[in-house]
């Protein structure tokens, strides 16, 4: 998926956007327990697909400490972030400088954060600006 700001990124189907945790090792999860609440695992019944610009090699599965299937891409293991409220919501990038969205390259997106832009201050009552 296209997003406005950070360029291509991995989506789910339903184009939830896919973080990986720098902390974490090859096709090894380190969020576990309190993390997962806010950091849900992408998983996976059974293999996963891959569409656009997606490269099917880089796209693979391993067993979580649970027993559950996690997706990877490029062996990075991916998250939802619980703050998404709506598909193409990208609130959890760069979250503690160790959350990214990640590219269809397999790469994380070191793209800063979108902040919101800063509201005017607001004028003193009766200055009307001239």
């Amino acid at each position: 998926m296209r997003h406005a700001a950070l360029g291509q990124i991995l989506t789910d189907g339903a184009g939830r956007t896919l973080y990986a945790f720098t902390s974490d090792g090859s096709n090894r999860s380190t969020c576990n327990e309190s993390c997962v609440p806010v950091w849900p695992p992408f998983k996976a019944a059974e293999p996963p697909r891959t569409s656009g610009a997606l490269r099917a090699e880089l796209l693979a599965t391993f067993s979580r400490a649970d027993g559950s299937l996690q997706v990877s891409y490029n062996g990075m293991p991916l998250y939802y972030f619980s703050g998404d409220t709506a598909p193409g919501d990208a609130k959890g990038h760069a979250v503690g400088a160790t959350w990214f969205a990640v590219s269809p390259a397999g790469e994380v997106v070191k793209v800063p954060p979108v902040s919101p832009a800063p509201s005017p201050p607001a004028a003193p009552a009766g200055d009307y600006g001239y």
